[in-house]
């Protein structure tokens, strides 16, 4: 599919798609506990520096994404995954939903902005995070296959990472420097896709309103849907490369673990 016909398609998509009944467990507005989703970025990332647990951030479009619902009702409404987490984790709950009521006004826009630093292209995703960067260390999604315990041990794998000093600790200082430089030009390259996508849409909307078809719309902004992919591909690329570090280590890991246990 063309880049610009894609990104029609992703439009149409956020408006055609159905509306659910978002999660039935409470989110938090204000405020942050250990293994209680809030909303609030802020107060979860000062509990997690405070406390020395992870926050574990979930993109999601809870009122409309169906892989969203199914993550709430398979996985993170289950005992297997919420007595862990519940011990575990600091759970930052970032929505993008279609009715904006259910996100505070003062939210909106850092949803955006925290969105474009992680180079989210799809709901769900979700991080974990470093205590001390707030840098991801693992990449998270709806799979058929995972159960609450397997989801679970997954995110429980990186945790020694993910505390103070873990990731540092586990890389060579060379490694160190080559995965601070990828995650640096992952946000740069989300920052600046983030920022072309605004304008793309907000292009769209206008060839809208003036009553240009299809067509029209593609042509005018076939340029621009090009830099986009440009742009959302050196992204991943610079994540495929940090996230290729933190496998490494993660396989050293269970090696020596391995070793160990015979």
């Amino acid at each position: 599919m063309k880049a610009s016909a894609a990104l029609l398609a992703l439009c149409a998509a956020l408006v055609l798609a159905p509306v659910f009944a978002p999660a039935a467990e409470p989110v938090r507005a204000e405020g942050a506990q250990i293994g209680e989703w809030t909303q609030d970025w802020d107060a979860a990332v000062a509990l997690s520096k405070e406390k020395d647990v992870p926050v574990f951030v979930l993109f999601t479009g809870s009122d409309w994404c169906p892989y969203c619902v199914r993550l709430h009702d398979e996985i993170f409404s289950k005992e297997g995954w919420t007595s862990w987490a519940g011990e575990n984790l600091v759970l930052a709950f970032l929505d993008f939903p279609r009715d904006k009521s259910l996100v505070p006004e003062a939210f909106r826009e850092r949803n955006q902005l925290l969105q474009g630093r992680y180079g989210v292209e799809g709901y769900p995703t979700a991080f974990l995070l470093t205590v001390d960067e707030l840098d991801a260390v693992g990449t998270f999604s709806y799979s058929s296959k995972h159960t609450p315990e397997s989801f679970a041990k997954d995110v429980a794998d990186l945790l020694p990472l993910a505390r103070r000093g873990g990731l540092k600790a586990a890389l060579s200082e060379a490694e160190w420097e080559r995965y601070q430089l990828a995650v640096e030009k992952r946000r740069s390259w989300g920052e600046k896709a983030q920022e072309l996508e605004k304008a793309v849409l907000a292009k769209i909307r206008e060839l809208e309103a003036a009553g240009k078809d299809r067509s029209e719309i593609v042509d005018t902004i076939r340029e621009d849907a090009k830099q986009l992919q440009e742009f959302r591909s050196k992204q991943s690329a610079a994540a495929a490369a940090a996230e290729e570090l933190i496998e490494k280590v993660t396989e050293k890991t269970g090696e020596e673990a391995g070793k160990s246990g015979d």
